[in-house]
């Protein structure tokens, strides 16, 4: 098979010619890689497991998760380990909207067998304005069992064996209201605070993680909220 990219462009960095001549070999483009799978069906048999669960899949917003793993079928969704998304949703302002998109994501999510790391990113201003600032409206709801700004999160203990739950973003921010924060702690210690799962006593991993370079490029991002 020729693997060389016809167009192929050195970058600004000087490269060897001997370096151009490997990078040029082990290019494959996305859409030639997917297409070994249609080669034979033996070959598709062996090669699909192994894609769905080494690929880290990730989408923009909470319903196009849900939507792709529908899309993908039973026999892919069970090899599906590692999955992420923003915590957004267009019609986010208004309430529990992320909610229901939680539970259509879930609802498909629970099919696949094991899931190692969920990975939310709710980092920037539509965090701080569509999720934060609104919630402050309706704190006095809090009755202890389900989390505050981060509406519909709790779906996610109905995951029998998730391994991770990653939330990327400012973790000061992340936490402001205790609802939130007394639910993740509960996640983490095996418990399941809105009764959305049977307990088992399997902990996941909760961890609250900032990208590289966050406070450098975005410091109004990362200021600790004074209230």
């Amino acid at each position: 098979m020729n693997t060389h990219v016809n167009d192929y462009r050195p970058g600004p960095t000087y490269r060897s010619p001997e370096e151009q001549e490997r990078l040029r070999e082990h290019r494959y483009p996305c859409s030639t890689f997917l297409a070994i799978f249609s080669t034979c069906k033996a070959l598709y048999a062996d090669a699909m497991p192994l894609f769905y669960s080494e690929t880290f899949f990730s989408t923009s917003e909470i319903w196009q998760m849900g939507s792709f793993l529908r899309a993908i079928g039973p026999k892919r969704q069970k090899h599906v380990r590692r999955i992420g998304f923003q915590y957004a949703s267009p019609s986010l302002n208004e309430e529990c909207s992320s909610a229901w998109d939680m539970q259509y994501l879930v609802s498909a999510l629970v099919r696949c067998e094991r899931v190692e790391v969920v990975e939310i990113v709710v980092l920037g201003y539509l965090i701080e304005d569509s999720i934060l600032v609104w919630y402050s409206q309706y704190e006095d709801r809090d009755d202890g069992k389900i989390p505050g700004a981060f509406s519909g999160i709790e779906e996610l203990e109905r995951l029998r064996w998730l391994g991770t739950l990653r939330m990327v973003g400012n973790w000061e921010k992340m936490l402001k209201y205790p609802a939130d924060a007394r639910w993740f702690k509960a996640f983490a210690e095996g418990k399941k605070p809105a009764g959305k799962g049977e307990e088992t006593g399997h902990r996941p991993r909760v961890v609250f993680e900032e990208p590289v370079g966050t406070r450098d490029r975005f410091p109004s991002l990362c200021v600790p909220d004074s209230g």
